[in-house]
């Protein structure tokens, strides 16, 4: 039985990016990572699916292919899930990357001490590797807390920790399908919350890497409203007391999710975004009729200003417009400094 079971749903991702993928895999066995590869092709193009056994082939990671319809990638997760044989599981998104010698920290810490969960940081990175940002709270060694309040906000991706095989099939959640927007906060947040424990290593084995064409644009108009169905699918599976327990950090999550990404996400993929605005709205009321004094709102406004105070306030039109015109002077800056550039390598010829 591997230590370590990567699952990885694929949809007709760019070979480029799966090779990295499957490539720094391979770099983490090489390291004395005892590891299988489950890779489930959610229902790529016919010519797509059936290049996926060739290009496995060419990496000694145990890789075993599945292909499934299309159901989003949460049905494929549960499906790499369920075929898992290792001891703790990870999920990998087929255009990620994974850093070997942070991943064999993360694994023997995880072997050594048997968390249920073991958080871990990220970085955003470009197609190019250079760094964007670093992700995540956690500090220092390992840690262990019985209060799951500072795990609630942080664990709402299931590719941002290390679950046991075996706490995870007992939670009894099952991932939330069908809405593509949000359903791994969801599905994360949920499992957390039945699981009831975590731990976290200030580690960074995950690099999430930033494609030009974020995911934001590929939504179409029609998901607006998907977040909603993820929270609800989310709120469904938390048991009463645990919601009770965590309200205040469950209504700062939402706060988050629903109101800004998912009234932010609105705005700019629709010109008719006025017309979501009442459901987002309704939605926050009817679920957390007090989410107004929640007492982390002053900590989210200070981490997302501007941009958060005023779609707390339904001024998203306003906000786009900001954002539209932040991008426009972002690319001016880039032109004119490649021009700049060009210029003074000019002046040395």
């Amino acid at each position: 039985m591997p230590d370590l079971s990567i699952v990885i749903p694929v949809y007709n991702t760019e070979e480029d990016y799966l090779h990295s993928c499957l490539t720094s895999i391979e770099a983490c066995a090489r390291v004395g990572i005892s590891l299988e590869t489950i890779v489930v092709d959610d229902g790529s193009d016919l010519s797509y699916g059936a290049r996926l056994s060739d290009i496995l082939v060419g990496y000694d990671i145990r890789a075993s292919l599945h292909h499934k319809v299309n159901g989003g990638q949460n049905s494929a997760r549960a499906l790499g899930a369920s075929l898992a044989t290792g001891e703790y599981l990870l999920f990998v998104d087929s255009d990620d990357r994974l850093v070997p010698g942070e991943l064999a920290r993360v694994v023997e810490v995880a072997l050594d001490l048997r968390p249920k969960i073991l958080c871990f940081n990220y970085d955003r990175v470009a197609p190019d590797g250079s760094l964007l940002s670093h992700c995540g709270p956690w500090r220092g060694g390992y840690r262990t807390s019985e209060s799951l309040s500072g795990y609630i906000p942080e664990s709402d991706s299931l590719v941002r920790q290390l679950y046991c095989r075996k706490s995870f099939i007992e939670s009894g959640i099952r991932l939330v399908e069908g809405p593509r927007i949000g359903e791994d906060m969801a599905s994360a947040v949920a499992l957390l919350l039945a699981i009831g424990e975590a731990s976290s290593i200030g580690a960074t084995p995950y690099l999430y890497v930033q494609r030009p064409t974020s995911a934001l644009h590929e939504v179409p108009e029609e998901r607006a409203l998907d977040i909603i169905k993820s929270a609800d699918g989310m709120l469904a599976q938390i048991a009463p007391d645990k919601r009770k327990r965590y309200a205040d950090e469950l209504e700062a999550l939402c706060i988050l999710h629903v109101l800004f990404w998912g009234g932010t996400r609105s705005a700019k993929v629709s010109e008719n975004s006025d017309t979501y605005k009442p459901e987002f709205f309704r939605w926050m009321d009817g679920n957390f009729p007090a989410w107004r004094e929640n007492p982390y709102m002053g900590e989210l406004a200070s981490r997302y200003g501007m941009a958060f105070r005023l779609v707390r306030r339904g001024r998203w039109r306003v906000y786009v417009v900001l954002f539209k015109a932040k991008g426009v002077l972002k690319r001016l800056h880039k032109v004119l400094s490649a021009r700049k550039a060009a210029m003074g390598s000019g002046d040395h010829v």
